[in-house]
């Protein structure tokens, strides 16, 4: 059976900006290009926004976040209501938040299906991550039997596939890295600053880190006086962040939430690009700043060190070490031989990580389950609310 259409099931979409958001969006672009049609499932965040809309020359669907049984019930209905524009040859899931692959699971098992999960982000419970080890508890009975349940699992680094291995010891996941949109990248015009600057677009989080990049920074700043960090991006710890940097003198700007070209605008203009996370599950935004020809530097935690060959494609320092920041970028701002071969090499090596390539081989991943794999038709109740979900959902 050859494939004419995928949905993807996110926790959120655009207007929000963040990694599963770009992925979901570019797949759904070169899906286009290949004849197969793409929709979306996702919540309504923020609050207000349609809950049907065309996006870029694909629907999506969104419905509010289910909080007690009767508002699942109702969401049901809801998106069954949205059949006829939702209904697909293969069910992805990327991003495992709930209650998104509950809802997921059983669109597959009503049209006999493929389900394909995708862990992202903080979404399994890391040792080292308070953030995802509450999220993973507030799903725990929504999202594990769902995961249990799917046909197939994927992630977008070795190091979430562990994780992934380490809470589910029977899946193996296969790795798929992200991409990225070379097109629109080499597209981008350099944002022209007054002054020379360092760059990072980064949910501003804790778990992001950005506090480090901002103590850091302010710690070189009478060796580079004239240099100026630009921040875009919004948060919980923004208004903490802009605070940190007034009490340093640090020369600091904040942007805020701005879209995807122009922060490869800003990356075309900088110096580097810092992803200073404490904890990343993957790090697309390293691949951006290399096509862009911008070095990047982030810690080594997580899925960074996937993304950044440390010395070849960009540079590595300790996690939560601001003096290892600190001369990182001082050498970046030397701009002495080894940073433009750094530059050069990492330029050559992005052109191997266009979405094309990303599409393609989940292209491939669809068409071998259907081929080869047998489907888990059976959709096996853990709760007494799956069992209702399962039974208005799947009786025909």
């Amino acid at each position: 059976m050859a494939i004419k259409k995928v949905l993807f099931v996110c926790s959120i979409y655009k207007p929000n900006v963040g990694g599963v958001e770009i992925a979901i969006e570019q797949a759904s672009k070169y899906l286009r290009n290949r004849n197969v049609d793409a929709t979306i499932l996702t919540k309504e965040f923020p609050y207000g926004l349609r809950s049907h809309e065309v996006v870029d020359n694909t629907h999506v669907v969104r419905i509010k976040r289910p909080i007690f049984d009767s508002d699942f019930i109702l969401r049901t209905s809801e998106i069954i209501d949205y059949e006829q524009v939702l209904k697909a040859d293969v069910v992805h899931v990327i991003g495992v938040r709930r209650p998104m692959p509950l809802f997921a699971l059983l669109l597959a098992k009503r049209w006999g299906v493929p389900c394909v999960i995708t862990f992202a982000g903080n979404d399994l419970p890391q040792m080292d991550n308070l953030e995802s080890q509450n999220i993973w508890a507030e799903g725990l009975n929504i999202v594990e039997g769902s995961i249990r349940q799917a046909d197939y699992w994927t992630t977008f680094a070795n190091h979430t596939a562990e994780v992934a291995t380490s809470v589910f010891p029977n899946i193996s996941p296969k790795v798929i890295r992200g991409g990225v949109d070379l097109g629109t990248i080499h597209k981008s015009k350099a944002y022209q600053n007054e002054s020379p600057y360092f760059f990072a677009a980064r949910r501003l989080e804790s778990s992001k880190g950005i506090d480090v990049l901002i103590r850091a920074f302010a710690d070189i700043s009478v060796q580079l006086p004239s240099y100026e960090l630009i921040i875009a991006g919004d948060g919980t710890e923004r208004e903490n962040l802009e605070y940190l940097a007034k009490s340093l003198s640090a020369k600091v700007r904040f942007v805020g939430t701005i879209d995807q070209s122009s922060v490869f605008s800003y990356m075309k203009g900088a110096v580097a690009h810092v992803c200073p996370s404490r904890s990343e599950s993957g790090g697309l935004v390293n691949y951006e700043a290399q096509a862009a020809g911008c070095i990047a530097i982030g810690s080594n935690v997580g899925g960074i060190p996937e993304y950044i060959k440390d010395g070849q494609t960009g540079l590595l320092f300790e996690n939560e070490n601001k003096e290892d920041l600190s001369q990182k970028l001082l050498l970046v701002a030397s701009n002495n031989e080894q940073i433009q071969t750094i530059r050069r090499d990492s330029l050559e090596e992005s052109k191997k990580c266009g979405w094309d390539t990303f599409t393609d081989t989940y292209l491939d991943i669809y068409q071998k389950i259907i081929d080869d794999i047998p489907l888990k038709t059976q959709f096996n109740s853990w709760s007494e609310l799956t069992d209702k979900l399962s039974k208005q959902l799947l009786s025909r």
